[in-house]
């Protein structure tokens, strides 16, 4: 081994004499001779090269947009919270990454593809790629003029020499960028090797994050305004050192961020890789004795296939420091990521796992890995690994916790005189003196036999002078009645963002106690409530005439299920299908009826609901989805099992839990009961806007663009073939062309197009403070502005902060989806593979759900050039999941939307769960 200080040496030396090589003038291998007229003959024969249609794309270009399984888990129209997808404007300098192929180049155009954009770049080696938002880490705007870029054309190619011409212009911009770079990255190497030590956890075993700005501001801490150079070169060393820096899988463009990988583990990879690069012996070692706990494991699971769960430590086998410090690479390794980096694990866990000889004929990836880590007694095989990764957990937000931007305030407006610890609650209800009393009126709490919280009811108040038109009261639980903003519970909320509600067990944004678990409506043993009302006077034609915003006292809480109310109303129940079998919990344990004035109430909430969603309709409202799988563990939660690398020694595994796979339907889940609440939510939600924006106070409200189309008329034929509740075929809306603008947050109140709300309204999130911060960050901007009418106190926060937490919000509540989508599939990718394998051993008998699957086509048919054959994802509604249609050829014509009969093939787990089929 080389010591560190002279590969150091070597490395910089090596960086020089590249840096000397692309200024050197006639360098031995160039056809055209170095100077300026050299280098625009030489650019020139690049960009006509490609005018050659019979010239296949470079390799590069073919690996980067081959590879599907790097997509996520959303189809294109699905409505992804907190995700915007940026479109950039010709003449942007960008740097994509993907598949492991980096590429630098200039924004030439942007079109609409399959529901989403995909934007044309003209790189380096004069090559035209498509790629998507989300594989661009770099941006620099206005990098060329727009008149130039306009001047090279719209196409994949060059269509005459004038085209020609202005190409290669910009191909000369992007090759100076490329030489300062290099230039400067020489200059601050030394620097650059500072910022590992730098921003390293002090805890060996932590992982911490940085961004690209904060890491430019220590290379450069004098200047006002760090200059460009400096932060791509910063941005480049960061993704160069991929062991120390873990490039975010989400979202990275608006983030910048990285995660630092803690000391110990990249200690770990260092001492992996010496270890089989060496061919050391314990790697051999290891490999024996991980053959025969697989093996074993293997025959025992047949056995114990259909056992009840349990597990016990396997004492016949113990490991050792060097297994567990193997085991450990082998667990590190799962966590999520884009191969927009080198992968640090790849040639150990690989090189280690072959040796095994268990899994032949395959290639090791993070699914192989996965399932030797369970076969090896290490990872429960009921338990994923998509949601176990530690970055899941931590709060990335710009400004802190929301402790020191809100305690002060609010202390300031409310009437206490004591001040309150970190473990303190409210000694008294701040707003006691506002709250209204609703007395006696019934407040109706609809929800699922199975919800785990129940955060708001529904209070209907009749107008005897105006009998088309009643008073909606909304009623939400208000954990801000005990819970100063300071609080240790507050800070934990602000971090999490949300409540994780995760297949197998659920993650609370507050902890379960004696104080907080009353809080839940209809849970505080007949005892009067504490909540906030959001109140609309509502007429049938669903108009707005009024609202009240209030602390409010409930003390007739009548809590009834979603079923109970349709059978009450004639109103079809939503059931899901199980097309493995099993039933709803409500439909296997029918509800009592409910009384005659509940119905009357109930009845008369539904048409004011339905004027609501007529109005909305008649403002844009438009609905669209696919069937999605939703599965269910029970017991929930699962116990957790007692760390390897505590033990060392492997467990045994018998049994599985019992896992229920479901199919479900956005479209009846808005209809009867669930329809009526679901609308009175998003009037409160409108009704919090209105009084924040009518005290211009600033609050984190839900915007969407409205939809457009790549395809002339496309918007208004799909607008005009709504249903009565805004729902249009999913299918239809992707041959129209149609761009779908996910929501996102703002601070200023505006348009939210999809949902119908117009601008100017506004739609702020206030009906699930016990499971979603933002919306106790809400009550507590309104008790604040309560208790202080009129002037600048009025805002608890600043402007900047708001945003900054906003951003910050549909960041984490965006990941937090993703990981929630990835590991319902690994649930259900697995269920699968399951029950395929009892169909192999005979178990089940008779004809499956597997046997007669229908796919739909989402997209157009694609080459892999990786695989080298042509794919076409489908989705099969049936399963409600995605799957990729392989072995075509390229003559195969199948439009999107149409059906096609297919077959299983394979079945990948791992962090990324990935189905492909075959025609039938």
């Amino acid at each position: 081994m080389i010591p560190q200080a002279s590969y150091d040496k070597l490395e910089l030396t090596s960086k020089g004499l590249v840096s000397a090589a692309v200024t050197k003038d006639h360098k031995v291998g160039w056809k055209h001779p170095r100077g300026p007229e050299g280098e625009t003959r030489r650019l020139t024969s690049a960009v006509k090269g490609y005018q050659n249609p019979a010239r296949p794309p470079s390799q590069e270009k073919e690996q980067f947009i081959s590879a599907t399984e790097d997509d996520d888990p959303f189809t294109s129209l699905e409505m992804e919270e907190g995700y915007s997808e940026q479109r950039f404007q010709p003449g942007t300098l960008v740097e994509v990454r993907r598949s492991g192929i980096t590429a630098l180049g200039v924004v030439v155009t942007d079109m609409g593809e399959n529901g989403r954009w995909v934007t044309l770049t003209l790189t380096t080696n004069g090559e035209t790629w498509p790629h998507k938002a989300g594989d661009v880490m770099f941006a620099v705007p206005h990098f060329v003029s727009t008149d130039l870029v306009h001047r090279c054309g719209k196409e994949i190619v060059a269509l005459n020499d004038h085209e020609v011409a202005a190409r290669v212009r910009v191909l000369k911009h992007l090759r100076n960028f490329e030489l300062e770079y290099e230039r400067k990255l020489t200059e601050l190497y030394y620097k650059l090797r500072t910022l590992y030590d730098h921003f390293k956890d002090p805890d060996r075993d932590a992982w911490t994050y940085v961004t690209s700005a904060q890491a430019a501001r220590i290379i450069d801490p004098d200047s006002e305004t760090i200059p460009l150079m400096t932060k791509y070169t910063v941005h480049g060393y960061l993704f160069s050192k991929y062991k120390h820096f873990v490039a975010d899988h989400s979202q990275f463009l608006a983030k910048g961020l990285f995660w630092v990988r803690p000391q110990r583990e990249l200690e770990d990879i260092e001492t992996v890789e010496r270890m089989v690069l060496q061919k050391d012996s314990h790697v051999d070692k290891f490999a024996e004795k991980a053959k025969i706990i697989v093996q074993r494991a293997r025959s025992r699971e047949r056995q114990e296939w259909r056992s009840s769960l349990s597990y016990e430590v396997d004492e016949h086998h113990h490991f050792n420091h060097e297994d567990i410090t193997i085991i450990r690479i082998l667990h590190d390794s799962l966590i999520p990521r884009r191969a927009v980096q080198k992968d640090p694990y790849s040639v150990s866990t690989s090189t280690i796992i072959k040796k095994t000889g268990l899994y032949p004929g395959v290639d090791v990836d993070d699914g192989v890995v996965h399932r030797f880590l369970m076969e090896l007694g290490v990872c429960p095989p009921w338990q994923d690994a998509v949601t176990r990764q530690p970055t899941l957990w931590w709060s990335t937000d710009p400004k802190g916790t929301v402790l020191e931007a809100v305690e002060d305030p609010i202390k300031l407006a409310s009437p206490l005189t004591q001040p309150l610890g970190p473990e303190d609650y409210y000694s008294h209800d701040i707003v006691d003196s506002l709250r209204h009393d609703f007395g006696d009126m019934p407040v109706y709490v609809i929800d699922d036999a199975t919800a785990e919280e129940l955060d708001d009811g529904i209070s209907l108040e009749r107008i005897p002078s105006e009998p088309e038109t009643a008073w909606l009261h909304v009623h939400i639980a208000d954990p801000t009645s005990v819970l100063p903003p300071g609080h240790v519970h507050s800070r934990r909320a602000a971090v999490l963002k949300e409540t994780l509600y995760f297949v197998e067990r659920t993650i609370p944004m507050l902890p379960h106690n004696k104080v907080l678990e009353k809080l839940s409506l209809g849970r505080a043993g007949g005892e009067p409530q504490c909540v906030m009302t959001f109140s609309a006077k509502v007429d049938v034609q669903g108009n707005i005439l009024d609202y009240k915003v209030r602390p409010g006292i409930v003390k007739n809480v009548q809590i009834m299920t979603y079923d109970a109310v349709n059978d009450a109303m004639n109103e079809p129940n939503v059931s899901n299908r199980y097309p493995f079998g099993g039933e709803d919990i409500e439909t296997a344990n029918p509800a009592a009826p409910l009384d005659k004035a509940v119905v009357d109430d109930l009845s008369f909430v539904q048409r004011l609901t339905k004027g609501l969603v007529h109005k909305r309709l008649q403002n844009g409202l438009l609905q669209f989805c696919l069937p999605s799988v939703d599965m269910s563990i029970t017991p929930k939660p699962i116990p957790d099992v007692p760390s390897v690398l505590k033990t060392m020694q492997p467990y045994k595994w018998f049994g599985f839990p019992q896992v229920k796979y479901a199919v479900s339907d956005f479209r009846s889940y808005e209809t009867g009961s669930r329809q009526i609440v679901s609308e009175c939510m998003k009037t409160a939600c409108r009704v919090a806007s209105m009084f924040l924006r009518d005290h211009d106070v600033p609050a984190i409200h839900r915007v969407a663009a409205g939809l457009t189309s790549t395809v002339p008329g496309g918007r208004e034929r799909l607008l005009a073939s709504r249903d009565p509740d805004g729902f249009v075929d999913y299918f239809q809306a992707m041959n129209e062309g149609i761009m779908y603008a996910a929501g996102t947050y703002d601070i200023k109140p505006g348009a939210h197009a999809t949902l119908g709300i117009p601008e100017g309204e506004g739609y702020v999130r206030v009906t699930s403070p016990l499971r979603r911060f933002s919306d106790m960050l809400t009550h507590w901007q309104i008790k604040h502005l309560l208790l202080s009418p009129g002037g600048r106190r009025a805002r608890m926060v600043s402007d900047e902060w708001l945003q900054d937490f906003a951003r910050a919000t549909g960041f984490k509540e965006h990941q937090d989806k993703r990981a929630g989508a990835v590991q319902n599939d690994y649930y259900a990718h697995q269920f699968i593979e399951r029950w395929m394998f009892e169909r192999q051993q005979g178990w089940r008998d008779g004809p499956g759900p597997l046997d007669s699957l229908v796919g739909r086509f989402t997209e157009v048919l694609m080459r892999n050039a990786l695989k080298q054959e042509f794919q076409q994802p489908v989705v099969i509604p049936e399963l409600g999941l995605k799957a990729t249609l392989t072995g075509l050829d390229s003559d195969f014509s199948g439009a999107v939307g149409e059906s096609v009969d297919i077959k299983i093939a394979s079945i990948r787990l791992g962090m990324k769960p990935y189905m492909t089929v075959v025609r039938r």
